[in-house]
């Protein structure tokens, strides 16, 4: 549907809206069998405006309660054969519910409606609880994401809508604005949240709101925050298709905040866009390649990417294999001719086992300059995949070779012979073992002598 042809958010009731939440409606369908009282809940957030925008909200649905949250949490889980998952500060509780099929199980956030007020720039809020739905709409991010609809029907069957910070009109104008000019200061992970809501509504950022967040950054709000949260908030624009969100930030000053040097992600070769492009809307691909992501921004720091990664508190089971997409590609890069021409063998020798991961981000680097080097490389990942070897460390042990490093290089020996196809199965590696053993053992007793 064409912008001009959509139909305006000021044109839809609270019934047409909840009618274009799926999922919600099956949620809704579960409670009313089981006679819960829906009386002071709202459905909030990125469901009210996803449905209006007829777009797919995903698996969590957002409901604000004028009351006790945390209460009906449990009271929900138990008319709809949930559970509640977890229980947070502020009057919050996660409920897990099954709608089966299609559906399967959604996350449901239960949030006790409340106001906020920051003693200092980053700090948790304080939290005042028992607000009306109007002014907990007041705490929310963005105006788009600041319309509720009641989740319990009027006597004439209509649900009514709350939209006191001009959310629909802002959705109409396909229009991201913060609420008020201390928004970034009080909560600096609004800048990415922002700048991740433009990249996926394809919205552009108001004047204003852009002015505050370049403010908040230079000014130095983001160290106002921990690294954790931070790369908390990094990790779900990566998520995502993100060159434009990263592009908002780094226009932003977000960017260079992180490193200077990390500015060069955002000149050729792009492969920031490249694995947008290959990931398009699909979002199981899209989640999948956030490391991929990560690995394309930290580029340009070459070798003290790993560092950087740490710093911003990614933890070692991501900065590892990332860091090793990084090694792959720069020794691809910087030695593609002398790569082209090598033996399997060698070709192990300089990068190793080639992860899955790192030969997709070697192909979006080279694919359309080096074809010819890509196709070499996927031959050689995939005999390096089929190699296998059936002796093992106790054939060399039995065979005569004490236990120590010596095994090692004697299986390191069989296995590159294998990948180069000098060795076709256990008659040809025990037939080299053995000649290995012999040398191995000459060579002890010519050091005897």
């Amino acid at each position: 549907m064409s912008d001009d042809s959509r139909p305006s958010a000021l044109t839809f009731d609270g019934a047409s809206i909840l009618d274009r939440a799926p999922r919600v409606q099956a949620l809704l369908a579960r409670a009313r069998e089981s006679h819960l009282s829906l009386d002071g809940t709202h459905l909030v957030g990125g469901a009210v405006r996803d449905a209006i925008l007829g777009r797919d909200a995903g698996p969590d649905i957002d409901i604000a309660v004028e009351g006790a949250g945390v209460d009906f949490a449990h009271l929900l889980a138990s008319a709809t054969g949930g559970e509640v998952e977890s229980e947070h500060a502020f009057g919050t509780a996660k409920v897990l519910v099954p709608l089966g099929d299609p559906w399967g199980v959604v996350q449901v956030d239960v949030a006790s409606c409340r106001t906020e007020t920051y003693r200092e720039g980053g700090a948790l809020p304080s939290v005042q609880l028992g607000a009306s739905i109007e002014d907990d709409l007041r705490r929310r991010d963005v105006t788009v994401n600041s319309v509720a609809v009641a989740l319990t029907p009027a006597s004439d069957g209509s649900h009514s809508i709350v939209d006191t910070q001009g959310g629909r009109e802002d959705l109409d104008a396909r229009l991201l604005r913060v609420l008020h000019d201390g928004s970034f200061i009080d909560d600096p992970t609004r800048v990415f949240r922002v700048a991740r809501y433009a990249g996926r509504l394809g919205f552009r950022v108001d004047e204003h709101t852009r002015a505050l967040a370049k403010e908040a950054v230079v000014g130095g709000a983001l160290g106002t925050i921990s690294a954790d949260r931070v790369s908390a908030e990094l990790r779900l624009v990566l998520r995502e298709p993100a060159w434009d969100a990263l592009t908002l930030l780094s226009s932003w000053g977000v960017v260079e905040r992180f490193d200077p040097r990390l500015e060069a992600a955002f000149r050729p070769p792009l492969l920031l866009r490249s694995i947008d492009e290959a990931c398009g809307s699909d979002p199981d691909r899209n989640q999948r390649a956030w490391p991929l992501r990560l690995a394309a921004l930290a580029r340009p720091l070459g070798a003290e990417a790993a560092g950087w990664m740490s710093w911003l508190g990614f933890p070692s089971d991501i900065t590892a294999p990332v860091a090793d997409h990084l090694r792959v590609l720069e020794v691809v890069r910087s030695r593609g001719d002398e790569l082209r021409t090598m033996a399997n063998s060698q070709l192990y020798v300089e990068l190793g086992d080639v992860a899955a991961d790192s030969l997709a981000l070697v192909a979006l680097a080279i694919a359309d300059t080096d074809p010819e080097l890509l196709e070499r490389l996927v031959t050689f990942a995939a005999a390096a995949d089929r190699a296998r070897l059936t002796v093992r460390g106790d054939d060399v042990i039995a065979a005569g070779v004490p236990a120590g490093p010596l095994v090692g290089r004697i299986l390191g020996d069989l296995f590159l012979r294998t990948l180069d196809g000098e060795l076709a199965g256990e008659d040809d590696e025990r037939r080299a073992l053995a000649a290995l053993v012999a040398d191995a053992q000459q060579l002890v007793d010519t050091e005897g002598e």
